[in-house]
């Protein structure tokens, strides 16, 4: 059977509806059917995708279908979802077993772990668009761009650039901190609120985030980009905070030594005063006063007779 563009369109067309897309093995199911290579129809798809906007709207979902089932993924959603810091090779185990027990095939490293990284990012998905701002009080600012927002990540919501020779820079520090808050403004909350909660996933909300095609979930990136900028929010006031008093303990530490040094001096002073008055004394006074004398000459001058 030659390669006919109606009936190739029509098989994707069935394939979005009961999949939201196809997958490299439909396309090479495909092929045999028609008595074709999967090469050649490829190519042929792949010129239409192209130039035809009957095709525009198709989606790649992969080479393979996926082997986790509906029931399986749910279960690793539910746990990453209880503990997101628990070892995920656990839960790979426990899933094996019980496909050992009905004869399954186990499920394939890169598999799973392709599977765990769809299940954390699937907590962050909300059912309507930013559905999850409104449940928790978080107005959306004016004029919100996801794309203007994931930047300010690089440019605003940074901890780059903020060293100077010898240390921190407390000025680059502030200003940051103060064009950060400008802009955290718009969401009407207090970073320290939510703080808490994101606590517990540290650095994995940047890779998180950084999984996502610019383009793509921009309900999640949303959420994503938020927690971010909050955990930005605080821990930049900690710093600052913490390089404001250790500048302090050096300065004091510095006002202590030329503190001290006054004091030296003046004690020197003073007892090089006491020692010439003695000596006056033990020159005017006929009387025996060597005593006097010696305690007017400086300690490394006095002579002591064993």
């Amino acid at each position: 059977m030659a390669i006919q563009k109606e009936y190739i369109l029509l098989r994707l067309q069935k394939l979005e509806e009961a999949n939201s897309g196809y997958f490299g093995t439909d396309i090479n199911n495909l092929a045999k059917e028609l008595g074709v290579t999967y090469r050649a129809l490829q190519k042929r798809l792949k010129g239409w995708l192209k130039t035809d906007p009957a095709f525009a709207n198709f989606h790649y979902l992969g080479k393979h279908r996926p082997t986790i089932t509906l029931d399986e993924f749910a279960e690793m959603k539910e746990r990453v979802s209880a503990n997101p810091l628990e070892v995920k090779s656990p839960i790979r185990s426990d899933l094996n077993e019980k496909r050992a027990t009905i004869g399954k095939k186990s499920v394939a490293k890169t598999t799973f772990y392709r599977g765990i990284g769809q299940a954390t990012l699937s907590q962050f998905c909300p059912d309507t668009p930013y559905q999850w701002f409104e449940r928790k009080g978080i107005k959306i600012p004016p004029n919100y761009s996801v794309e203007d927002a994931r930047e300010s990540l690089s440019e605003i919501f940074t901890f780059s650039g903020l060293k100077a020779y010898g240390g921190a820079d407390i000025r680059a520090i502030y200003e940051r901190l103060k064009n950060a808050k400008e802009h955290f403004s718009g969401y009407d909350v207090e970073p320290m609120q939510h703080y808490p909660r994101i606590l517990m996933l540290g650095t994995h909300l940047r890779s998180l985030l950084s999984s996502i095609p610019p383009k793509q979930q921009k309900d999640i990136q949303a959420r994503l980009i938020f927690e971010i900028q909050t955990a930005f929010m605080v821990e930049c006031r900690d710093l600052l905070i913490d390089e404001l008093i250790h500048r302090r303990g050096r300065i004091q530490q510095s006002m202590n030594a030329a503190r001290q040094k006054v004091e030296n001096d003046f004690r020197s002073d003073s007892l090089d005063f006491i020692r010439a008055e003695l000596k006056e004394m033990a020159i005017a006074s006929s009387s025996d006063l060597d005593r006097i004398f010696i305690l007017s000459r400086p300690p490394d001058q006095r002579g002591y007779k064993s």
